[in-house]
């Protein structure tokens, strides 16, 4: 175990394997992914978050955009919500030095760093 990571006892879920790379810098905990939205197909992976969830609880962190949304709901559905610890960032803002629209920043997970 490193000290300089944070320990949670919860598992945490992700969307993506780059969202899993990140926190695996910053925490010691179970992080599973969601692979997007294979979530909703894939039998072995729910019975997996079943599984976990009622073991040792679940933290979910998903984007705030509209797949985000649909994923937590989902998984909140499916494990139950005395389960499941949501957090998602505030919704997306646009990046004052980028005039293009289509591309956006969430500024909570730039802020979101460890003390």
């Amino acid at each position: 175990m490193n000290q300089n990571k944070l320990n949670l006892t919860q598992a945490l879920v992700v969307e993506g394997k780059y969202d899993a790379a990140r926190l695996a810098n910053l925490v010691d905990a179970t992080i599973l992914t969601t692979d997007g939205f294979a979530i909703f197909k894939d039998k072995t992976m729910q019975a997996l978050f079943k599984r976990i969830a009622a073991a040792q609880g679940m933290i979910l962190l998903t984007d705030s955009d509209a797949a985000g949304f649909k994923i937590r709901h989902y998984i909140t559905g499916l494990v139950g919500p005395q389960n499941v610890l949501p957090i998602s960032p505030p919704c997306p803002v646009r990046n004052p030095a980028n005039r293009n629209p289509a591309r956006r920043a969430c500024l909570a997970w730039k802020v979101w760093t460890m003390p």
